[in-house]
């Protein structure tokens, strides 16, 4: 069943001419602009009302893609090397010129958007996957100054390869890739498209993360998932030292302490692949009615149990 879930194809629809992409001179954004570790940011509440005031020559929408596009026009020549833009009606991107990344992000982002729209159909039904900006970032240097500006100032903090920024404001949905990790980009925009794909479904994260990881799969083909006895011995031996909670509520998934993040991932995997193989069609059942409702009383009518007593029957955990 989750072969067949992971390989169904849905009928591709008839190619439409596509509608010249909102365009604005870069040079009209530079009030909205500040500079951040070196690099143009945009004060997108700024920008909202910029783009409002405009309203009457440029619907809000294609000013905030327009928008985007400058930014990122102008953010491309902010660099040591030389990046690339691209543009599509799905994408707005920016990578590095050399070593192909550029390319292999634009490819994996048309490989991503068709196969997570079709594979995702049974929960989000028919609809498309909204536009979004992608900055792929040749060092982890750059990607860490990039992404800091998010976070808190202080701290230890898990590592990560991509990021997924849904809109804020009037900022446009964002995915930020660290492209020294060069074998992970296809698999990293996977996963953080998914992400995009799912946001607005209110999926609890420990499903939205099995799924993501699953995308990841599905469009690149690869598998890295394996359940032995020894990595069931290691999630028996963690969670029952520290309990579900983290899990339940996300932050295990952000731990920089020992495995917590790794397993945290993986049981979401378990969790995911056990359902949709088992169960697809109360699993699917279960993540539409996540849009609506309480995940607990969403898990108890859908998949017969509370969440926590579903995945410690799973492990076998007391």
């Amino acid at each position: 069943m989750l072969k067949r879930f992971l390989d169904r194809l849905l009928p591709k629809p008839a190619a439409a001419a596509e509608a010249p992409l909102p365009t604005i001179d870069p040079a009209e954004i530079e009030p909205l602009l500040y500079e951040y570790e070196g690099l143009p940011r945009v004060d997108w509440q700024q920008a909202g009302a910029w783009a409002i005031a405009r309203q009457d020559q440029m619907p809000i929408e294609d000013a905030r893609r327009a928008l985007t596009a400058a930014w990122l026009d102008v953010l491309s020549g902010g660099f040591a090397i030389p990046y690339t833009r691209w543009r599509s009606p799905d994408v707005e991107g920016l990578a590095p010129a050399e070593g192909h990344i550029a390319a292999r992000t634009a490819a994996a982002a048309r490989e991503s958007m068709r196969c997570i729209r079709e594979s995702l159909t049974p929960i989000r039904g028919g609809d498309p996957i909204p536009p979004i900006a992608v900055l792929a970032l040749a060092s982890g240097d750059d990607y860490y100054s990039f992404v800091c500006e998010a976070g808190p100032e202080e701290g230890e903090f898990a590592t990560s390869g991509a990021q997924y920024w849904p809109t804020q404001s009037f900022a446009p949905p964002l995915i930020i890739i660290n492209a020294a990790f060069r074998h992970a980009v296809e698999a990293s925009f996977a996963h953080e498209l998914a992400h995009h794909a799912l946001n607005g479904y209110f999926l609890p994260i420990w499903i939205e993360e099995g799924l993501t990881q699953m995308m990841e799969e599905r469009v690149t083909g690869a598998s890295r998932f394996h359940l032995d006895r020894e990595m069931l011995d290691r999630h028996r031996s963690l969670w029952y030292d520290i309990g579900l909670d983290g899990f339940f509520d996300g932050s295990t998934f952000r731990s920089p302490e020992d495995d917590r993040q790794e397993l945290s991932y993986h049981l979401a995997q378990c969790v995911t692949r056990t359902l949709l193989s088992t169960r697809p069609k109360d699993f699917f059942a279960f993540a539409r009615a996540c849009k609506t409702t309480d995940v607990t009383a969403a898990a108890v009518e859908n998949l017969g149990g509370e969440p926590e007593a579903i995945v410690r029957a799973m492990l076998r955990v007391r």
